[in-house]
């Protein structure tokens, strides 16, 4: 279990900005896999895993990013193009990141 408290702190330490804590549960799709965002069926259920994600907004296009389970760290640049050699766990921030701008959503604390 992800101590919350744990996740700020290192943030700040990183970063020096307090972030906001962002949290969604697990799931698994028992049946249906990829369908439900395309109106088709699916079964999913719950697990016991969490994500977390500590976050503050920037002043420029660059994301830093850091992974406490990988103890990994990489820098997005939103004015630049995708680059297909992204680690795999950062192509999921990349992407989310991408498409929040792409809708025009504005920076909010």
């Amino acid at each position: 279990m992800v101590d919350a408290q744990a996740l700020i702190r290192a943030f700040q330490t990183l970063y020096g900005q307090h972030p906001r804590l962002f949290s969604a549960p697990g799931r698994v799709n028992l049946i249906g896999e990829h369908t439900d965002y395309n109106d088709g069926f699916v079964l999913p259920i719950a697990v016991n895993k969490r994500t977390f994600v500590a976050a503050a907004p920037g002043e420029d296009q660059i994301i830093r990013v850091h992974s406490l389970d990988l103890d990994q760290q990489a820098t997005i640049d939103l004015s630049k193009e995708y680059a297909s050699n992204t680690p795999h766990w950062l192509s999921y921030v990349e992407g989310v990141a991408r498409v929040l701008r792409e809708q025009g959503t504005s920076r909010r604390r």
